[in-house]
């Protein structure tokens, strides 16, 4: 199940749209929102309840979240690591996202726990796979097709 939570609507709220967005927050991540910086909180338009799982289905971390930011990037993180968040504009900084936008992973799959691929890096990589399926669905059309030999009477 997929949950998206759009965040545009705050501007016509009369509540502070901070307010607003820490009540959302506090709905789904209710132990963790204390520990979320106000500026930060701030910069998310929109986030989505996204739980890892392996290929097989198998869930990996049912705790991740898509964060949209409005500078056009993407944060996935987890509950785990959500003060994290707290230093996205030094992570941001020392990255150079200003140049180039992309995902900022601060879930746990990696080691470091930080993990930075942009969009362009992400775009070539789908290309990639969808090209080596290509690649393989016309190498097992060709395998099934049928033969016609010649035979000499």
């Amino acid at each position: 199940t997929k949950l998206l939570v759009n965040l545009s609507f705050i501007g016509n709220f009369n509540l502070n749209d901070v307010t607003v967005l820490m009540i959302i927050l506090a709905l789904l991540l209710v132990p963790y929102k204390d520990k979320l910086d106000y500026n930060i909180v701030r910069m998310i338009d929109r986030f989505e309840y996204t739980p890892y799982k392996a290929q097989d289905g198998t869930l990996i971390d049912e705790s991740r979240f898509t964060l949209y930011m409005n500078d056009t990037n993407q944060v996935v993180i987890d509950t785990v690591n959500i003060r994290k968040l707290n230093d996205y504009m030094q992570i941001y900084a020392s990255l150079g996202m200003d140049n180039v936008k992309g995902t900022l992973y601060l879930d746990t799959i990696t080691e470091e726990n930080i993990y930075f691929k942009s969009y362009d890096t992400q775009a070539a990589e789908q290309a990639a796979r969808e090209e080596k399926e290509k690649e393989a669905a016309e190498a097992a059309a060709a395998a099934n097709e049928p033969t016609t030999e010649v035979i000499a009477r």
